[in-house]
């Protein structure tokens, strides 16, 4: 995914969306893994991750103008902008399962 369209300069003040949901998918994973071995108090420790890195999710990386979920960084005068570019890393909550498709911002994306 190097190719993909980010931030118009470099910057360490950038967010990317693919990044938070791969870390959301992971942690759920380790989750699973760590019920499986029954490692419970693991388990509640990644799911309790899942929780917070999705809330991340929801309140960093959802552009509520454009109505997506969107790469963000910080301008040089420090306001957070949103990356702008439509593209399938827009979609990438929802293909690998980081939003339910319960939640309203699937069905606003899909509109």
């Amino acid at each position: 995914m190097d190719d993909y369209p980010r931030a118009p300069f470099l910057t360490t003040e950038e967010a990317h969306v693919d990044l938070q949901v791969w870390v959301i998918v992971s942690s759920r994973t380790i989750s699973r893994v760590a019920t499986i071995l029954g490692k419970s108090e693991d388990a509640a420790t990644y799911q309790q991750k899942v929780i917070d890195f999705t809330e991340v999710l929801h309140n960093e990386f959802w552009d509520e103008e454009r109505q997506m979920f969107d790469d963000f960084y910080l301008d040089t005068e420090g306001n957070k902008q949103y990356d702008g570019h439509t593209g399938y890393l827009n979609f990438w909550p929802f293909f690998l399962g980081a939003i339910e498709t319960s939640d309203p911002r699937f069905e606003i994306t899909f509109n």
